[in-house]
């Protein structure tokens, strides 16, 4: 009987325990939300991938130089139309205020993408990115043939907004399909100091223990040497 109990217990626990490893294995096995790239982007991007970040760097420095571009004629398009005498108010106003932006965004963009790259501030510029490409666009239709003022400087305003208007959906792309390396959480670097602190801590304690025992020893020898004397 008791034989039988023992083996009737021994069933149940493992049964139990194979139960709990089985629960785990399906828990580890579980199906996991993964966002995969598209294979268009794939291929689109397929030389930037040996270097995501490096690559992502060099085309925002690229399209801050179409931004300052921009900004500078947005000054003249100003000019053009106040000089004018008929120019559009919101014209105007829209030519300077979009300058701004633009210029704002290269202040925020080299920020956020040389300092601060975290989750939250990439998204948040991302999003900047695709509103002021869909901006431009419409910037290009309102001056694209609008007559008064100098229609030379329209005609470029409008151009350069409509190129500004690919390299931002451009930079775009190229920001949204290589977003997990160049976003870089701050909780990682602050878990590498502490774990850098902790080594140096352990490095001091090993080296004060080292010179305690050679303190230690020297003194001992010392004992003996004027107790044989």
């Amino acid at each position: 009987m008791a034989d039988h109990d023992e083996g009737l217990m021994g069933a149940v626990g493992g049964g139990i325990d194979g139960g709990g490893v089985s629960n785990s294995a399906s828990a580890s096995n579980s199906p996991m939300i993964v966002v995969k790239k598209n294979n268009i982007l794939t291929k689109l991007f397929s030389s930037c991938s040996p270097d995501p970040r490096g690559s992502v760097h060099r085309a925002w420095g690229i399209s801050l130089l179409f931004v300052v571009m921009y900004f500078a004629l947005s000054i003249f398009e100003m000019v053009s139309l106040q000089q004018s005498g008929d120019g559009s108010v919101a014209l105007i106003v829209a030519a300077i205020w979009t300058g701004i932006i633009h210029l704002a965004l290269g202040v925020l963009g080299t920020f956020v993408l040389k300092r601060f790259p975290t989750s939250f501030s990439v998204g948040f510029f991302l999003g900047v990115l695709v509103v002021l490409a869909n901006q431009n666009i419409i910037l290009y239709a309102s001056f694209h043939k609008y007559t008064q003022g100098s229609q030379r400087a329209n005609q470029v305003f409008a151009s350069l907004g409509f190129v500004l208007f690919v390299v931002l959906s451009f930079m775009s792309l190229l920001l949204v399909h290589f977003k997990e390396e160049v976003v870089v959480s701050p909780l990682d670097e602050d878990g590498m100091d502490d774990d850098n602190n902790d080594n140096n801590n352990e490095n001091v304690v090993v080296q004060n223990n080292n010179t305690g025992t050679v303190s230690g020893g020297v003194v001992m020898a010392t004992m003996q040497q004027m107790h044989i004397a």
